[in-house]
């Protein structure tokens, strides 16, 4: 092993430190300076993670603070340039690349091409910008050891001091239960937000070949803990398809305020001594990591609470390049739909959509949807996103059937061909329906008939049954025609559906198929309770129709697409891998009772 260090007197009056690193089999003849924050620390072996080669780094901590040596993983998370403001740093660190490192289960990562002559600096510290005090010691790391290929990301890095009884034993990762017991590898301001910048890569550097193994946690943890790999990208079309690609990601957050008044969904928790899975705080950093995993161009969330999107979720998204809109529910509950989009889309108009017309109709509940209308700066392209979370009830599918009316009827007006000026949309959300349910059906065909038709059996959750249905179900302020569209608009040749039916004069796809042809129908909730597929992602299409397999003598849907075409998806688990694997969410790998559903698009 060579060791090549530089020991200069600190000003912190701590012991001089001697750093090290392996010999490689192929050798990276360059510098690295090395900066700490001045508080005491303690380093000891740091792998950095880049893609395709891992560089091993060992470091010797002879410091009065730590007197015996560990072994400790660190990751590659940002590589981002950096300009100091300050004149007396100015000259040590002006305009240079940056690598952060950070324990594998405390760090937000994403993973960058880099080649030899970069970097210049190594950060082993999780210090921003503005508080990173550079030290006075040059490190010359001269050959590195490249091994391995690159693994996947984690979140912010934290201080942690290891005993040495832990130096002994497997590194603790971000999937390992604590039973209960609070981690010690948290920030103890989980709303400092100042390291977020750039932290998010363009979705155009994740469709390359190089892009990290994992996008989401429930992945990544059960590879790791149980050898499973639950969820892959689905290929929708090969090769290179012109056009500008959007990552699109729908996400029920699970509302902090909603799990503590519903604590028989997460039993598994409590029963298992581990009710500390369930704190905002140690949701918060999972989510956290999993956001900057995702990398979307576009995040839907649903049951964002109202605080926590002032206090998390909107400084987050913002120091990493996102704007957003919220929309709280109405009345007195707390959660609400947040839609965030990457600044180099042009917001043109935004709608918030409310549900709640009055207390005597079916629309009196307070559920909301979210409207905007963006602009690709890039391409010059517009669509549409919606994002929504209908009522759960169970037993009022004609609740959901009417709230889904109001929410067609606003794209149709904002996007569709009521509006003058159509443009491609994508409609995201809880629907807390069940694929091939009536209401599911009437999204994707068209049409619902009311012959028959009972409030339970609308929304396939399980109930049937019920008083019918009728097909005058919306209240006449709410100005909304069967063919869910605003009446008086200034097209009034409009055509209508047969007495006893509703129509809609939009033309989805959903991205996912729902049932895997090996294993059955697919989830993305899963709690002590239950485990279902509420969650979706419709797209528009120009056409759709039936074409017959001639290998089984299924059917399977044709369509023709519009100026947005799918590019692939992430796959669902079924409920056979799961109930293998971890067991319930929200557990120590992820941080929801839902699963990110995540699709790549490509607009034209």
């Amino acid at each position: 092993m060579n060791r090549c260090s530089k020991k200069v007197k600190r000003s912190s009056g701590r012991k001089k430190s001697r750093w090290s690193a392996a010999r490689s089999r192929k050798s990276v003849s360059r510098s690295l300076r090395i900066f700490q924050n001045q508080k005491p620390t303690s380093f000891n072996v740091f792998q950095l993670l880049v893609p395709k080669e891992k560089i091993e780094i060992v470091v010797d901590d002879t410091s009065t603070e730590m007197s015996s040596k560990t072994n400790r993983e660190a990751q590659l998370f940002s590589v981002q340039k950096w300009n100091v403001g300050d004149e007396t740093e100015k000259r040590d660190a002006a305009d240079l690349d940056v690598i952060l490192l950070a324990d594998e289960e405390s760090s937000v990562s994403i993973q960058k091409n880099l080649s030899d002559d970069k970097p210049e600096i190594v950060l082993l510290d999780g210090g921003s910008p503005s508080e990173l005090n550079v030290s006075d010691e040059i490190i010359c790391l001269g050959d590195l050891n490249l091994v391995g290929e690159a693994g996947p990301s984690s979140t912010m890095p934290q201080q942690k001091v290891m005993t040495k009884q832990q130096s002994e034993t497997r590194i603790p990762t971000i999937c390992d239960v604590h039973q209960g017991k609070k981690s010690h590898f948290y920030s103890t301001d989980l709303r400092d937000f100042s390291w977020v910048h750039s932290l998010m890569p363009s979705t155009s550097s994740l469709h390359a070949t190089n892009m990290p193994e994992f996008v989401d946690l429930l992945t990544q943890g059960t590879l790791s803990i149980c050898k499973k790999w639950l969820r892959r990208w689905d290929v929708i079309q090969n090769g290179v398809v012109d056009g500008n690609p959007l990552r699109i990601c729908s996400y029920n957050v699970l509302c902090q305020q909603t799990a503590c008044k519903t604590p028989e969904l997460y039993i598994h928790l409590t029963k298992s001594g581990r009710a500390y899975e369930l704190t905002w705080e140690n949701r918060w950093r999972l989510f956290s990591r999993e956001f900057a995993m995702i990398a979307a161009d576009i995040f839907c969330l649903q049951e964002v609470q109202y605080d926590h999107f002032e206090y998390f979720f909107k400084p987050y998204f913002e120091a990493a390049g996102f704007l957003g809109k919220y929309k709280k529910r109405t009345h007195s509950l707390m959660d609400g739909c947040a839609i965030f989009y990457k600044s180099h889309f042009q917001l043109l108009h935004y709608r918030d959509i409310e549900y709640y017309v009055n207390s005597d109709s079916v629309l009196d509940r307070d559920n909301v949807g979210q409207l905007v209308r963006l602009k690709d700066m890039r391409s010059g392209r517009e669509f549409c996103t919606a994002n929504t979370h209908l009522l759960f009830n169970k037993r009022r599918g004609d609740v959901k059937l009417a709230q889904l009316a109001v929410l067609l009827a606003n794209i149709d007006q904002e996007c569709g061909p009521e509006s003058g000026k159509e443009c491609p949309y994508i409609l995201c959300g809880d629907f807390n329906i069940q694929p091939y349910s009536p209401l599911y059906n009437f999204i994707m065909s068209g049409e619902i008939c009311f012959s028959n038709l009972r409030r339970g059996d609308i929304s396939g959750q399980g109930n049937s049954g019920g008083p019918f249905v009728s097909v005058n179900l919306l209240p006449e302020d709410v100005r909304i025609a069967r063919n869910c569209r605003f009446k008086y608009l200034k097209n009034r040749t409009m055509l209508f559906p047969s007495l006893n039916c509703w129509s809609h004069p939009l033309s989805f796809n959903s991205v996912y198929h729902h049932v895997n042809a090996e294993s059955g129908p697919v989830v993305s909730t899963y709690h002590s309770v239950e485990a279902v597929n509420p969650d979706f992602i419709f797209y528009s299409v120009k056409s759709k129709g039936i074409k017959q397999s001639f290998l089984n003598s299924s059917s399977a849907m044709s369509v023709s697409e519009m100026e947005i075409r799918l590019i692939r998806r992430l796959s669902l688990p079924n409920i056979n891998q799961l109930v293998g694997t971890l067991g319930p969410w929200p557990n120590s790998t992820t941080p929801s009772d839902h699963i990110p559903l995540i699709a790549d698009f490509v607009l034209q």
